[in-house]
C-alpha cells in the first residue's frame, strides 16, 4: 500500500535541501533524514517525543505533533516555558537562550550535544 506524502512547508523544504550532503556528523544525518521522512509520511497522533527530559541534563522536552508542528518545553522549580513552532526550520532557528540552554539556536544546541538522547521511535512520554 502506497503512503500519501504530506507536503512540506517551504521553510522545511529549503532546510532539508540545504542540509542534504552537508551534515556535520552521522547523528546529524540520522536526525534530518528521520525527521524529513516523518514530516512527509508519519502523522503523530499525540506526542512524538524526540527528546525526553530524562535524556538531557537541561530537562528539555522536544516533541512533534501532527506532521510538522513542534514544541519545546522546560520546567524547573520556578518556571515553565513552552513554545510551539510550525516546521522544523522554525524550531531549529529559535534562540536557545530562551530556555537557558546556550548561546545560538536550538540547532546549535543539538549540534553541541551531537543529538544525544534524540529518539525516532514514536513513543509518548
Amino acid at each position: 500500500m502506497k503512503r500519501l506524502k504530506h507536503e512540506l512547508c517551504e521553510a522545511d523544504k529549503t532546510l532539508f535541501a540545504q542540509m542534504e550532503g552537508h551534515y556535520l556528523s552521522e547523528n546529524e544525518r540520522i536526525f534530518f533524514e528521520n525527521l524529513k521522512y516523518k514530516e512527509e509520511f508519519v502523522i503523530a497522533s499525540g506526542w512524538d517525543v524526540l527528546l525526553s527530559p530524562k535524556m538531557n541534563e537541561e530537562q528539555i522536552l522536544f516533541y512533534r505533533d501532527s506532521y510538522d508542528w513542534y514544541m519545546i518545553e522546560r520546567k524547573d522549580k520556578d518556571h515553565y516555558y513552552i513554545e510551539e513552532f510550525y516546521g522544523l526550520a522554525n524550531v531549529l532557528a529559535a534562540s536557545a537562550s530562551k530556555w537557558d540552554l546556550s548561546e545560538g539556536t536550538i540547532l546549535d544546541w543539538l549540534r553541541q550535544r551531537d543529538y544525544a538522547g534524540v529518539r525516532y521511535d514514536d513513543y509518548e512520554e
